[in-house]
């Protein structure tokens, strides 16, 4: 049984699509010294921000970790709505001391399905969330990562209040966080099936001419 990401026509576990943002991350971003950027914004250290830049790509779709997602695979379900659970995850399980790293990482996470509205309204039906196990299995033995199997929605609306805020007031530290996350999940995207996205396809087309992937 694996954790997926993606379960349309060609379904992506996990792992596979989270090592792929990575790679691009490390090769368009880390390997260009993106990390002083976030560093002069955050007002912390370049190996801080290195690290802030790899945990969002690392939990940035925890949240399709949810039961109710995994199990609608099998049928090529969707995963709607998942940015908030990961911002949620990410946010309370992030041991980053920076209190800005943390909230801008988990900020952008929230917002990096922005364009797509109204994705929250499911949350408010549940008192309790069940995570999958083999969702949490994967995130403990690849990241040291141990997320809970059950949250609580509660929860969830305090940390999308929280972080909310914090972007009306920190909105190009946010940035500087999703603007990158946005460029390489859709580049994943557009390398998982050929298709991706406009903006996938585009930044595809751009980093292979620079010779960057």
């Amino acid at each position: 049984m694996e954790c997926y990401a993606f379960c349309k026509e060609n379904k992506e576990n996990m792992e596979t699509h989270i090592d792929l943002m990575l790679n691009f991350m490390e090769k368009m971003y880390i390997d260009k010294k993106y990390g002083y950027f976030i560093s002069n914004l955050s007002k912390t250290s370049y190996e801080e921000a290195e690290k802030a830049l790899k945990f969002m790509i690392i939990m940035h779709d925890s949240g399709k970790s949810l039961k109710m997602y995994q199990e609608s695979c099998s049928k090529n379900g969707g995963f709607r709505g998942h940015e908030f659970i990961s911002a949620y995850l990410a946010y309370s399980l992030s041991q980053e001391s920076n209190i800005y790293l943390k909230n801008a990482l988990s900020s952008a996470i929230m917002l990096h399905h922005h364009t797509m509205m109204h994705r929250a309204g499911f949350i408010y039906r549940y008192t309790r969330l069940e995570i999958s196990i083999k969702c949490i299995d994967f995130y403990k033995k690849y990241y040291g990562i141990n997320i809970p199997q059950y949250i609580y929605s509660e929860n969830i609306h305090n940390t999308i209040s929280t972080l909310s805020q914090f972007f009306r007031k920190n909105t190009r530290l946010v940035y500087a966080f999703l603007y990158p996350l946005t460029i390489v999940d859709n580049l994943a995207a557009s390398k998982r099936d050929g298709r991706g996205t406009l903006i996938g396809n585009e930044a595809f087309s751009i980093a292979k001419k620079l010779g960057v992937i």
